[in-house]
């Protein structure tokens, strides 16, 4: 199944001759090809939120230039959406096969939640970006990637989503690859950590009162933590 249009976004990365060679070999293809470059270097959030607002159609994929859809991708999710009478359907996701290079582990991410999410995306993050097909309008209501954030923009934008009254499905098979980069875990950096902080602060009642007290206890000594971390407290 091939999109209806695909939106490029460049985040400024010289490298622009490169983007044009690639977008010609698709210009005889039957959907439109639109390349857009962005005058400084923003950020995925920012990226993100142009090729959001440039694109025409109702539904959204999103996938960054260095993860990969399998064939099927698009298609099984689209027709998923179809076949839905749910009128709040507003994101579907797939399954996901994380592969680590240069010493990061790879693993499977094969969660499933359908209907409301909210509960499940307050306590982590178990959409991987590149598998989705989300509703423009959703992304909309839910105010766009947050440009604020430095990391978890991603895991607060479903979350959003999730609390603005949109429901979730998800095709159950791994139809999407995300590389893991090798080097320091984004995940113990001091960008990942501060993100980490920023969004437990926008969403604590929201955990609360969806999860429980319990819940919240873990991730208020987990935010202390991460805040101690990123204060360099010890």
């Amino acid at each position: 199944m091939q999109p209806q249009e695909v939106v490029v976004v460049d985040d400024c990365s010289g490298m622009s001759q490169e983007y044009n060679a690639c977008i010609e070999k698709f210009l005889d293809e039957q959907f439109a090809v639109k390349y857009i470059c962005l005058e400084k270097n923003s950020g995925a959030p920012k990226a993100r939120n142009t090729g959001i607002l440039a694109a025409k159609n109702d539904w959204i994929a999103l996938v960054d230039d260095d993860d990969e859809w399998m064939p099927q991708k698009l298609e099984k999710q689209a027709c998923l959406v179809d076949a839905s009478k749910n009128e709040r359907l507003g994101l579907v996701y797939t399954w996901t096969h994380a592969k680590g290079e240069k010493g990061q582990e790879s693993y499977d991410s094969c969660i499933s939640v359908k209907g409301n999410g909210r509960q499940a995306l307050l306590k982590t993050n178990f959409i991987m970006s590149a598998s989705v097909l989300v509703k423009k309008k959703a992304i909309i209501e839910a105010g766009l990637f947050d440009l604020r954030l430095p990391s978890c923009q991603d895991w607060d934008m479903w979350t959003k989503i999730a609390l603005t009254g949109y429901e979730l499905d998800v095709v159950e098979e791994i139809l999407t690859i995300y590389h893991r980069h090798g080097g320091e875990s984004i995940g113990l950096s001091p960008r990942a950590k501060l993100g980490y902080r920023m969004f437990l602060e926008a969403h604590k009642w929201q955990i609360l009162k969806n999860t429980g007290p319990l819940n919240w206890i873990k991730k208020f000594w987990l935010y202390i933590n991460v805040w101690r971390a990123t204060q360099g407290v010890k």
